[in-house]
C-alpha cells in the first residue's frame, strides 16, 4: 500500500472515531446545558450566574452591581424567575474578615461600620408586606468571611428565631420580587461594595425539595393543565420518563412527575484525573 493510501486510510479511521465519540458524548454535554437552562427562567435586573449542579453551596449568584457606601444613595431592583432555592441577600465588601487578617486587628470590625446605615427591604408581586426588611448600621449586620466571591467578606441579616430567617429567603416560582436598598453614610473610609443574592447547591437544595419540585413543575407545565406531556418534560429526565407513567396515559401527573424528578440524573463522568479514552479511540 502506498504512503498516500495509508495516510488516507488513517485519516478516515480518525474521522470515524471522532464522529462516533462526539455522537455518543454530545447528548451528555447538551443534557447538562439543558438542565441548567431548565433550572432558571430569570428576567429582570442584575446578572444571574449558575455555577452548575456539582457545586455544593452558593450554586446561583445574582449580582445586582456596585453599591457606594461613602455617600447617600437609593437603589431599587426588580427580578423574577429565580431558581427555587434558599437565597441570601448580602452586601459584599472588598476587604478581608478580621478572622483572615494577620496579625489580628485589635477591633473585631472597622469603626466606619457604625457610620453607614442601610435599609434593606424585599417584597413580592407588588405587595406592601415585606418578605424581609432591615434598617440599621452595618455593625448590626452579621459579618462573615464566607463570601461567594474571592477576596471579599459579606454582611447579611441574621434571623432572630425559627420563624425569622433574616435575609435567607426560599424563592417561589412565578413571583416577581422587588428589592430596595437605601444607604445613609457619614464616612469616606468605606471600601467598595456590591449587592448580591446567592444560594442553592447540592448540599442545600434537598432542604427545599418541595419548593424546588413546585418550581420545576410550574416551569415545565407550559399550558397549565397540571400534567406533563413528553414535550414538556425537562430534558434531563426525558430519557426514561415513560417508566414513571404508571397509568400509561402518555402524561405525567404531579405525583408521577415528582417521582421522576426525585430520581438521580447522572450529569458527570469520571474525574479528569482518571479519564481514559474509550476503546474505539485507541
Amino acid at each position: 500500500m502506498s504512503n498516500q493510501v495509508q495516510a488516507s486510510a488513517a485519516c478516515s479511521l480518525v474521522h470515524c472515531r471522532a464522529v462516533l465519540f462526539f455522537s455518543l458524548f454530545t447528548p451528555v454535554f447538551l443534557g447538562h446545558v439543558t438542565l441548567l437552562a431548565d433550572e432558571s427562567r430569570f428576567t429582570g435586573d442584575g446578572q444571574l450566574t449558575d455555577r452548575g449542579p456539582e457545586v455544593a453551596a452558593e450554586r446561583f449568584l445574582l449580582d445586582l452591581g456596585p453599591v457606594n457606601l461613602n455617600q447617600d444613595g437609593d437603589y431599587e431592583f426588580k427580578f423574577s424567575g429565580l431558581p427555587v432555592v434558599r437565597f441570601n441577600t448580602q452586601l459584599l465588601i472588598s476587604m478581608k474578615h478580621y478572622f483572615n487578617v494577620r496579625p489580628r486587628p485589635a477591633a473585631d470590625r472597622p469603626s466606619w461600620f457604625d457610620e453607614v446605615s442601610v435599609a434593606l427591604r424585599l417584597t413580592k408581586n407588588g405587595h406592601e408586606k415585606a418578605v424581609f426588611e432591615f434598617d440599621g448600621t452595618l455593625s448590626q449586620l452579621t459579618w462573615t468571611n464566607g463570601a461567594p466571591k474571592p477576596n471579599q467578606s459579606a454582611l447579611y441579616v441574621r434571623g432572630r428565631n425559627a420563624n425569622d430567617t433574616g435575609s435567607l429567603v426560599v424563592t417561589e416560582p412565578n413571583v416577581t420580587y422587588r428589592l430596595s436598598l437605601k444607604v445613609r453614610s457619614n464616612t469616606r473610609k468605606a471600601v467598595p461594595a456590591e449587592l448580591v443574592l446567592s444560594g442553592g447547591g447540592w448540599k442545600l437544595d434537598s432542604v427545599n425539595a418541595d419548593q424546588r419540585f413546585n418550581g420545576l413543575f410550574a416551569n415545565a407545565d407550559s399550558n397549565g393543565d397540571k400534567q406533563l406531556s413528553e414535550q414538556e418534560i425537562p430534558s434531563a429526565w426525558k430519557k426514561n420518563w415513560f417508566r414513571f407513567d404508571v397509568d400509561a396515559d402518555g402524561f405525567l401527573s404531579r405525583a408521577e412527575a415528582r417521582e421522576l424528578m426525585a430520581s438521580k440524573v447522572s450529569l458527570r463522568g469520571a474525574p479528569t484525573s482518571s479519564f481514559s479514552f474509550p476503546w474505539f479511540w485507541k
